[in-house]
């Protein structure tokens, strides 16, 4: 029997599973590998632009699970922290926040996963968290200590990246197609303040994974993310050649020191 391979993605939000690392879970799921996605906050302070009834953090964990199902997550943990909300917020010091969580007690809850499942993957975001959002940026640090302290041997840890031309590409489809938007919004990421994210330059040595044949997964799975993605969300206005042409590649980058090269196409998820 051949042995188990399990990719363990550690998110901030609901939705950050699907937009950032929607096709590499399903790509995993195609072939036969365990994936399991620890999400660390409910998503209490993203926008209700769907009709919500009731709390937003049921409905984001309803759409969290409906999301999961469709890329074929083997297993979701939930930690117990409150959205922190965007950088300078009023809600980044608030009690019970992932903000505020006391690193060492989040990385135990994420080190307890880590050990179960021996994961030969484990994905997060880069030190900045992508575009700095507090609790992308806490996921980043929580991750990296919890899998400094399993010691899993030839396990990795890798985040999840944007290069810059990929960004301005982005932005370019979406012109054409009609859609104005930021490349933050692009993104599904709302409200940024200050610079817009610029990417990774695309010296820096980094993976490109082969997502083509999971686009239509990618996007179902960020469309049951419904409060978050009404029709009038930018993303959810492009049509369906920008959403192949844009999503056929994920980047991820091993958070280890490596020379100045090009984004790689990686033939095995698993060793990106």
């Amino acid at each position: 029997m051949l042995p188990r391979r399990c990719l363990v993605a550690i998110h901030a939000h609901p939705d950050d599973e699907s937009i950032l690392t929607g096709g590499l879970l399903a790509r995993c799921h195609a072939q036969g590998i365990r994936t399991v996605v620890v999400t660390c906050t409910g998503g209490e302070a993203g926008d209700a632009r769907g009709a919500i009834a009731g709390s937003l953090a049921a409905a984001r964990q309803a759409e969290l699970r409906q999301a999961l199902a469709v890329l074929g997550v083997s297993r979701a943990t939930q930690l117990p922290y409150r959205d922190s909300g965007m950088a300078g917020w009023p809600t980044n010091t608030q009690p019970g926040t992932f903000h505020m969580a006391p690193l060492a007690e989040a990385a135990s809850r994420v080190q307890a996963v880590l050990q179960e499942e021996q994961p030969d993957l484990v994905i997060t975001y880069d030190a900045a968290g992508g575009y700095g959002h507090p609790d992308h940026v806490k996921a980043h640090r929580v991750a990296e200590a919890a899998f400094r302290a399993c010691h899993l041997g030839t396990s990795r840890l890798a985040a999840v990246v944007f290069p810059a031309s990929w960004l301005v590409r982005f932005a370019q489809l979406a012109r054409s197609a009609g859609v104005q938007a930021q490349p933050s919004a692009l993104l599904g990421i709302d409200d940024l303040p200050g610079e817009q994210p610029s990417g990774l330059p695309d010296t820096v040595a980094g993976e490109a994974l082969d997502t083509l044949a999971f686009v239509g997964q990618k996007r179902r799975a960020i469309t049951a993310h419904a409060s978050q993605m009404s029709p009038d969300h930018a993303l959810m206005r492009l049509p369906p050649e920008i959403h192949t042409a844009i999503w056929s590649r994920e980047f991820y980058l091993t958070l280890e020191l490596r020379p100045a090269s090009h984004w790689r196409p990686s033939a095995d998820p698993l060793s990106l």
